[in-house]
C-alpha cells in the first residue's frame, strides 16, 4: 500500500474537507468562497478537487444496490410514535437508580479498531 504523499508549505494547513464540501449544493456562500479560494491558489488543493470531481463522475453512472426495506415514515407510523411518547416507557419502580453496578473500566486501554470491527 503506498503512502499518501506529504504535504508541506502552506497545503498542509488547509482543510481538505473544506474542497471535497464544493460538492455540496447546499454549502453557503462564505465557506464556498474560502474553498475556492484553496483550489484557485494551491495547485495541491486544485489536484484534490479535480479528483474529487473525477471520483464524483464516475461514480454517477453506477448502480446502487437496492433498500432491503423502505425506511420513510408512514402516516400510520408517525401516529404510532406520537402514541407511544405520550406514554412512560417503563414503571418508575423498574428504573435502575444509582451507581453502575459493573466495575469501572478504563476506556483508553480499549482497541478502537478491534470495537469498530464488530460493527
Amino acid at each position: 500500500m503506498a503512502d499518501a504523499p506529504q504535504t508541506s508549505g502552506a497545503h498542509a494547513t488547509h482543510d481538505e474537507l473544506r474542497i471535497a464540501s464544493l460538492l455540496d449544493p447546499d454549502l453557503s456562500e462564505d465557506e464556498r468562497e474560502v474553498a475556492e479560494s484553496f483550489v484557485a491558489t494551491c495547485p495541491d488543493c486544485a489536484r484534490l478537487h479535480r479528483d474529487l470531481l473525477a471520483i464524483s463522475s464516475a461514480s454517477a453512472g453506477l448502480s446502487h444496490p437496492a433498500r432491503t426495506r423502505d425506511y420513510r415514515l408512514t402516516a400510520a407510523d408517525a401516529a404510532r410514535l406520537a402514541a407511544e411518547v405520550a406514554r412512560e416507557p417503563r414503571p418508575s419502580t423498574a428504573r435502575l437508580t444509582g451507581d453502575m453496578q459493573l466495575p469501572m473500566t478504563d476506556h483508553a486501554t480499549h482497541d478502537p479498531v478491534l470495537i469498530a470491527g464488530l460493527l
